[in-house]
């Protein structure tokens, strides 16, 4: 269970830097994926297929999917801001 908390860092850093930028709706978003979008679906659909060990597995598996949406939102941010500075310099 807590050998995918080390990925969390990528969310937490998402939020942090779209808080600094001022985009409260998108930390938000990152800020709950984790917990409420992934991770309470995840919890009913692999405790009614693998039972109690569906439990243990939907924490990690939750952490992994939310860093990789995390990672992809960041991602799209920082294209929008390299775009935006390249268009003021020149």
């Amino acid at each position: 269970m807590f050998g995918a908390l080390p990925i969390i860092s990528f969310q937490m850093v998402g939020t942090a830097s779209y808080q600094s930028f001022g985009k409260i709706r998108t930390a938000l978003f990152i800020a709950v994926i984790r917990q409420l979008v992934i991770a309470i679906p995840l919890l009913f659909i692999l405790s009614l297929i693998i039972g109690l060990e569906g439990i243990w597995l939907s924490f990690p598996i939750s952490d992994i999917l939310s860093a990789i949406i995390s990672v992809i939102i960041i991602e799209y941010g920082l294209r929008k801001i390299k775009i935006s500075w390249e268009q003021k310099v020149g």
